[in-house]
């Protein structure tokens, strides 16, 4: 059985069609349509979810050079190019909105007594990630 941590950082099946949709099915930096993946602007390792702020098309080559190329400057030029796409298209997102955050995440069906403190304070936002998972703000 997957954990939350792992469930929330994976790109679901619905999430990888708009992420591919969105980006025109071809390599964000240079355009390729061949052997695509979707690569985590925030990590799966560093607890990046698998959300389409989150996500964008790189091909097999760019995707490696992204994640662990040897030659860093072409790997910054990957990762800056991946990172202002992203914040053009989601302005309102900042990289803690894209990290899994284990204490934070209750499930969604579960009654809690944080939705009745939160009417008391209306400061507080109740946001949603794509596992069926809520965040108190």
């Amino acid at each position: 059985m997957k954990s939350r941590r792992t469930k929330a950082c994976e790109f679901s099946q619905k999430t990888r069609k708009i992420i591919k949709e969105r980006d025109g099915h071809c390599c964000i930096f240079c355009g390729s349509t061949e052997m695509l993946s979707i690569a985590h602007l925030v990590p799966r390792s560093r607890s990046g979810l698998g959300i389409e702020s989150n996500g964008a098309l790189l091909c097999a080559q760019c995707h490696f050079t992204a994640d662990q190329g040897a030659d860093y400057s072409k790997r910054r030029a990957i990762n800056d190019r991946l990172r202002t796409y992203l914040q053009e298209l989601y302005p309102e997102v900042h990289d803690s909105d894209r990290v899994f955050h284990k204490y934070g995440y209750y499930r969604k069906d579960e009654e809690d007594e944080s939705d009745s403190e939160q009417k008391g304070n209306p400061s507080e936002q109740v946001l949603l990630d794509c596992s069926g998972y809520r965040d108190i703000v």
